[in-house]
Protein backbone atom coordinates (compact mmCIF):
# COMPACT_ATOMS: atom_id res chain seq x y z
CA UNK A 1 0.00 0.00 0.00
CA UNK A 2 2.88 2.16 -0.54
CA UNK A 3 3.49 4.60 -2.91
CA UNK A 4 -0.16 4.93 -3.88
CA UNK A 5 -0.67 6.90 -7.21
CA UNK A 6 0.36 9.84 -9.17
CA UNK A 7 -2.78 9.32 -11.21
CA UNK A 8 -6.16 8.90 -10.53
CA UNK A 9 -5.88 5.91 -9.61
CA UNK A 10 -5.87 3.47 -6.89
CA UNK A 11 -5.51 -0.25 -6.43
CA UNK A 12 -6.72 -1.79 -3.03
CA UNK A 13 -5.23 -5.17 -2.25
CA UNK A 14 -6.84 -6.65 1.24
CA UNK A 15 -7.32 -9.56 1.84
CA UNK A 16 -9.31 -12.93 -0.21
CA UNK A 17 -11.08 -14.60 1.71
CA UNK A 18 -12.32 -18.59 0.43
CA UNK A 19 -15.34 -18.09 -1.39
CA UNK A 20 -18.66 -19.99 -0.32
CA UNK A 21 -21.92 -20.05 -2.11
CA UNK A 22 -25.14 -18.99 0.23
CA UNK A 23 -26.01 -23.06 0.44
CA UNK A 24 -22.95 -23.99 1.48
CA UNK A 25 -21.91 -21.83 4.72
CA UNK A 26 -23.75 -19.01 6.52
CA UNK A 27 -22.96 -15.75 6.13
CA UNK A 28 -20.30 -14.17 7.89
CA UNK A 29 -21.63 -10.37 8.01
CA UNK A 30 -18.66 -9.32 10.77
CA UNK A 31 -15.95 -10.67 7.97
CA UNK A 32 -17.00 -8.47 5.77
CA UNK A 33 -17.73 -5.54 7.81
CA UNK A 34 -14.50 -5.48 8.96
CA UNK A 35 -12.83 -5.37 5.42
CA UNK A 36 -15.33 -2.90 4.52
CA UNK A 37 -13.68 -0.56 7.36
CA UNK A 38 -10.41 -1.10 6.33
CA UNK A 39 -11.06 -0.10 2.84
CA UNK A 40 -12.92 3.26 4.61
CA UNK A 41 -9.83 3.81 6.19
CA UNK A 42 -6.72 2.83 3.03
CA UNK A 43 -9.22 5.29 0.96
CA UNK A 44 -9.33 8.00 3.71
CA UNK A 45 -5.90 7.89 4.17
CA UNK A 46 -4.24 7.45 0.74
CA UNK A 47 -6.60 8.44 -2.04
CA UNK A 48 -5.30 12.00 -3.94
CA UNK A 49 -8.99 12.85 -3.04
CA UNK A 50 -10.05 14.14 0.39
CA UNK A 51 -13.17 14.20 2.85
CA UNK A 52 -15.13 12.08 0.05
CA UNK A 53 -18.90 12.78 1.78
CA UNK A 54 -20.50 9.72 -0.08
CA UNK A 55 -24.18 8.47 1.82
CA UNK A 56 -25.16 5.31 1.82
CA UNK A 57 -28.60 5.78 -0.15
CA UNK A 58 -26.13 6.94 -2.79
CA UNK A 59 -23.52 3.57 -2.66
CA UNK A 60 -26.90 1.21 -2.76
CA UNK A 61 -28.55 2.91 -5.70
CA UNK A 62 -25.23 2.40 -7.60
CA UNK A 63 -24.93 -1.36 -6.25
CA UNK A 64 -28.30 -1.75 -7.47
CA UNK A 65 -27.61 -0.42 -10.86
CA UNK A 66 -24.26 -2.43 -11.02
CA UNK A 67 -25.71 -5.68 -10.34
CA UNK A 68 -28.64 -5.07 -12.79
CA UNK A 69 -27.28 -2.68 -15.09
CA UNK A 70 -29.62 -3.51 -18.17
CA UNK A 71 -32.68 -2.66 -16.00
CA UNK A 72 -33.76 -6.50 -16.76
CA UNK A 73 -34.52 -7.46 -13.35
CA UNK A 74 -35.63 -4.99 -11.05
CA UNK A 75 -38.89 -2.84 -11.69
CA UNK A 76 -38.94 0.95 -10.81
CA UNK A 77 -40.78 0.01 -7.91
CA UNK A 78 -38.44 -1.99 -6.89
CA UNK A 79 -35.02 0.03 -6.90
CA UNK A 80 -37.59 2.96 -5.02
CA UNK A 81 -38.20 0.62 -2.09
CA UNK A 82 -34.58 -0.89 -2.32
CA UNK A 83 -33.36 3.07 -2.05
CA UNK A 84 -36.09 3.67 0.66
CA UNK A 85 -34.18 1.96 3.28
CA UNK A 86 -32.61 4.49 5.73
CA UNK A 87 -28.96 4.91 6.12
CA UNK A 88 -27.20 1.80 7.06
CA UNK A 89 -24.20 1.19 9.26
CA UNK A 90 -21.90 -1.32 8.61
CA UNK A 91 -23.66 -4.21 9.46
CA UNK A 92 -26.38 -3.51 7.70
CA UNK A 93 -25.19 -2.60 4.57
CA UNK A 94 -23.79 -5.50 3.98
CA UNK A 95 -26.61 -7.58 4.67
CA UNK A 96 -28.43 -4.95 2.37
CA UNK A 97 -26.11 -5.99 -0.51
CA UNK A 98 -26.36 -9.59 -0.07
CA UNK A 99 -30.48 -9.59 0.79
CA UNK A 100 -30.79 -7.35 -2.79
CA UNK A 101 -28.28 -9.52 -4.62
CA UNK A 102 -30.62 -13.20 -3.47
CA UNK A 103 -33.35 -11.10 -4.72
CA UNK A 104 -31.64 -10.29 -7.86
CA UNK A 105 -30.71 -13.72 -8.22
CA UNK A 106 -34.26 -15.70 -7.58
CA UNK A 107 -35.80 -12.72 -9.83
CA UNK A 108 -33.04 -13.67 -12.83
CA UNK A 109 -33.60 -17.36 -12.28
CA UNK A 110 -37.62 -16.97 -12.83
CA UNK A 111 -37.03 -14.65 -15.76
CA UNK A 112 -35.52 -18.03 -17.01
CA UNK A 113 -37.81 -20.24 -16.82
CA UNK A 114 -40.38 -17.85 -18.29
CA UNK A 115 -37.72 -17.61 -20.94
CA UNK A 116 -37.27 -21.60 -20.89
CA UNK A 117 -41.41 -22.13 -21.32
CA UNK A 118 -41.59 -19.61 -23.70
CA UNK A 119 -39.01 -21.32 -26.19
CA UNK A 120 -40.02 -24.58 -25.22
CA UNK A 121 -43.47 -23.81 -26.53
CA UNK A 122 -42.41 -22.98 -30.10
CA UNK A 123 -42.33 -25.56 -32.63
CA UNK A 124 -43.73 -24.02 -35.98
CA UNK A 125 -41.44 -21.52 -38.03
CA UNK A 126 -44.13 -19.28 -38.49
CA UNK A 127 -44.59 -18.78 -34.21
CA UNK A 128 -41.48 -16.72 -34.96
CA UNK A 129 -43.40 -14.43 -37.41
CA UNK A 130 -43.43 -11.19 -35.23
CA UNK A 131 -43.73 -6.86 -35.40
CA UNK A 132 -42.10 -6.22 -31.96
CA UNK A 133 -38.90 -4.98 -31.68
CA UNK A 134 -36.66 -4.15 -28.43
CA UNK A 135 -33.56 -2.17 -27.20
CA UNK A 136 -30.68 -4.44 -26.31
CA UNK A 137 -28.73 -2.22 -24.83
CA UNK A 138 -30.81 -0.81 -21.62
CA UNK A 139 -27.82 0.51 -19.86
CA UNK A 140 -29.37 3.96 -20.34
CA UNK A 141 -33.42 3.21 -20.44
CA UNK A 142 -35.39 3.96 -17.72
CA UNK A 143 -36.38 1.40 -15.83
CA UNK A 144 -39.73 -0.80 -17.10
CA UNK A 145 -42.81 0.20 -14.24
CA UNK A 146 -43.72 -3.14 -13.42
CA UNK A 147 -43.33 -6.69 -13.30
CA UNK A 148 -45.71 -7.16 -16.04
CA UNK A 149 -43.76 -4.88 -18.31
CA UNK A 150 -40.56 -6.77 -17.32
CA UNK A 151 -41.88 -10.29 -18.22
CA UNK A 152 -42.96 -8.98 -21.68
CA UNK A 153 -39.45 -8.22 -22.44
CA UNK A 154 -37.84 -10.81 -21.38
CA UNK A 155 -40.55 -12.91 -23.72
CA UNK A 156 -39.42 -10.88 -26.40
CA UNK A 157 -35.98 -11.04 -25.90
CA UNK A 158 -35.99 -14.91 -25.58
CA UNK A 159 -37.77 -15.11 -29.10
CA UNK A 160 -35.57 -12.14 -30.52
CA UNK A 161 -32.32 -15.13 -29.32
CA UNK A 162 -33.94 -17.70 -31.17
CA UNK A 163 -34.92 -15.37 -34.53
CA UNK A 164 -31.14 -14.39 -33.88
CA UNK A 165 -29.78 -18.21 -34.02
CA UNK A 166 -32.48 -19.52 -36.58
CA UNK A 167 -30.95 -17.43 -39.02
CA UNK A 168 -27.90 -19.17 -38.68
CA UNK A 169 -28.64 -22.72 -37.93
CA UNK A 170 -31.67 -22.88 -40.09
CA UNK A 171 -33.19 -25.47 -38.01
CA UNK A 172 -35.84 -24.72 -35.68
CA UNK A 173 -34.59 -27.64 -33.36
CA UNK A 174 -30.98 -27.31 -33.29
CA UNK A 175 -31.80 -23.17 -32.54
CA UNK A 176 -33.94 -23.84 -29.90
CA UNK A 177 -31.78 -26.27 -28.33
CA UNK A 178 -28.71 -24.13 -28.39
CA UNK A 179 -31.17 -21.60 -27.29
CA UNK A 180 -32.11 -23.47 -24.13
CA UNK A 181 -28.65 -24.63 -23.18
CA UNK A 182 -27.71 -21.23 -23.33
CA UNK A 183 -30.35 -20.54 -20.10
CA UNK A 184 -28.63 -23.42 -18.37
CA UNK A 185 -25.35 -21.75 -18.47
CA UNK A 186 -26.77 -18.84 -17.37
CA UNK A 187 -28.86 -20.29 -14.57
CA UNK A 188 -25.30 -22.06 -13.84
CA UNK A 189 -23.35 -18.82 -13.77
CA UNK A 190 -25.36 -16.82 -11.64
CA UNK A 191 -25.24 -19.87 -8.93
CA UNK A 192 -21.46 -19.77 -9.25
CA UNK A 193 -21.59 -15.97 -7.79
CA UNK A 194 -19.64 -16.16 -4.62
CA UNK A 195 -20.11 -14.32 -1.84
CA UNK A 196 -16.42 -12.75 -1.94
CA UNK A 197 -18.16 -11.30 -5.46
CA UNK A 198 -21.33 -10.13 -4.18
CA UNK A 199 -19.27 -8.09 -1.85
CA UNK A 200 -16.94 -6.86 -4.46
CA UNK A 201 -19.59 -5.01 -6.33
CA UNK A 202 -20.55 -3.55 -3.23
CA UNK A 203 -17.43 -2.13 -2.35
CA UNK A 204 -16.98 -1.35 -5.93
CA UNK A 205 -20.50 0.78 -6.20
CA UNK A 206 -18.07 2.85 -3.12
CA UNK A 207 -15.09 3.35 -4.30
CA UNK A 208 -16.45 4.04 -7.33
CA UNK A 209 -17.29 8.08 -5.58
CA UNK A 210 -13.74 8.31 -5.26
CA UNK A 211 -12.77 8.01 -9.04
CA UNK A 212 -13.63 5.71 -11.75
CA UNK A 213 -10.44 3.92 -11.42
CA UNK A 214 -10.82 2.81 -7.74
CA UNK A 215 -11.33 -0.41 -6.98
CA UNK A 216 -11.32 -3.24 -4.65
CA UNK A 217 -10.00 -6.28 -5.14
Amino acid sequence: MQNLNKKNFILIALLIFNAFLFSEEKLNIDKYKNVLSEVESILEENHFKKNVNIDTKAIKEKYINSIDSQKMVFDAEDFDNFSKIEDLNKFSQIKFAFEVFEVFKEKSIKFLDLQRQSITEINLESQLDTNDFIFKDREDEKRFKNLEELSEYHLKEAKSELISIYLKEKDLKKSKEKLLKRFVNREKSLNRISEDDIFSMYVNSFTSFYDPHTNYM
